[in-house]
This record gives structure tokens, C-alpha cells and sequence, in this order.
């Protein structure tokens, strides 16, 4: 993978960045926490409007990318002791984590009063956690989704993740996500609901 620099993904351009935060290419604060990075190439989308850009990745050679791109590397377990962080994002996160619920109370305190929290979830909402193979690869927090409706999944994530963990919804869109294949299929072309949430 990072012989060959595969795996990147696209999510959203600047340009869209800054329309889910209603703001301008000027606008600059002080802290992004961008989860699950890859490599990087998403978070250089959002890197001009921060003074500190911090990132957390289990893959190594990931790890050497980001970190070659001039992003601090935080580990799994302390990036939410670290510092208080103006914008987080958590891209094509929560569908492939164990427990999304912990993950976003997590989020909850270690994001700014005024701050933002942007998720990236792919519809149909699918959960596959790599690591629970003898779970069925199911997660142990398990949100149900009884529909494959976008409107509907749309719904359950706010009533269900979002506003039991603090945080309400201020935007959100549907989006193309792009990603970088394999031997057998050059990319993949999926569909993201971007959600922009705050704390409450």
C-alpha cells in the first residue's frame, strides 16, 4: 500500500468542505482531529483552515504518510486525553469500529463548546468490524437499521447515534465516495451521507 501510495480516498473537495461548515476559504481556527486518516489525502482538504492538524491511523504505512505531510500522529488510546480540538472528522468510520457509541462520546468530550463534528457514514448503513471474526464481524454496539431507505437511515442515525451521544444535527448531504480499488476493480464508487453535528 504505501509502496504504491493505494488506498486513498475521496470524500469531499475544499470547496465542499467549506459549504457543510458554512464558511470560507479565510476562514481559520485552531485544532482538527481527522480519525482514521488513511493517507491524508482527505484531511489536506481541510488542513489550510487549522493551525494544528492531528490524525489517528492503525495502519503503519499510513501512519508514515501522514506523518510525512507534517500531521501529528496520536494514538488510538490518548488522542481524547490530548487537547480539546475545534473540528473533528470521522470519515467512513463508525460502520467499521467496534463500538461506534463509545466512539462518539468520546468525540463529544474531547470536541470545542463551539466546535463541529463531520461524519462520513456510506449508505446503506452496513457495519463490518474486520477484527470481530468470530462475531460474524458484526460490532458489539449495534445500531439496527431495519431500512435500506436513505431518508430513513438518515433519521435513525440522528435519534439514534447522534442525539443519545450530545450532539444534534446542523447539516448534512449525500455525496459520491470514491475509493482506490484492487487487482480486480480500479475504484469504487459508494455513497456517502456527510453529517455536520455539533455538542449540545
Amino acid at each position: 500500500m504505501s509502496i504504491l501510495e493505494r488506498g486513498s480516498m475521496f470524500v469531499y473537495s475544499e470547496t465542499q468542505f467549506n459549504e457543510l461548515l458554512s464558511v470560507d476559504s479565510s476562514w481559520r481556527t485552531d485544532a482538527l482531529l481527522d480519525l482514521g486518516a488513511g493517507d491524508g489525502r482527505v484531511t489536506e482538504k481541510m488542513a489550510p483552515h487549522f493551525n494544528h492538524i492531528y490524525a489517528t491511523e492503525v495502519a503503519s504505512q499510513m501512519q508514515r504518510l501522514l506523518t510525512r505531510k507534517g500531521y501529528t500522529i496520536l494514538g488510538l488510546d490518548n488522542w481524547s486525553s490530548h487537547r480539546k480540538y475545534n473540528v473533528i472528522s470521522c470519515l467512513n468510520l463508525l460502520d467499521r469500529c467496534d463500538k461506534p457509541m463509545t466512539l462518539l462520546r468520546e468525540i463529544r468530550k474531547s470536541v470545542t463548546d463551539d466546535g463541529r463534528l463531520i461524519v462520513a457514514s456510506v449508505s446503506p448503513y452496513s457495519p463490518f468490524v474486520e477484527e470481530n471474526a468470530s462475531n460474524g464481524n458484526k460490532p458489539t454496539e449495534f445500531i439496527r437499521m431495519n431500512t435500506t431507505c436513505i431518508e430513513d437511515q438518515v433519521n435513525i442515525m440522528v435519534n439514534d447515534m447522534f442525539k443519545p451521544t450530545g450532539f444534534e444535527l446542523v447539516n448534512f448531504s449525500r455525496v459520491p465516495y470514491l475509493c482506490e480499488g484492487d487487482l480486480t476493480t480500479s475504484f469504487y464508487v459508494l455513497h456517502d451521507i456527510i453529517f455536520v453535528l455539533r455538542p449540545v
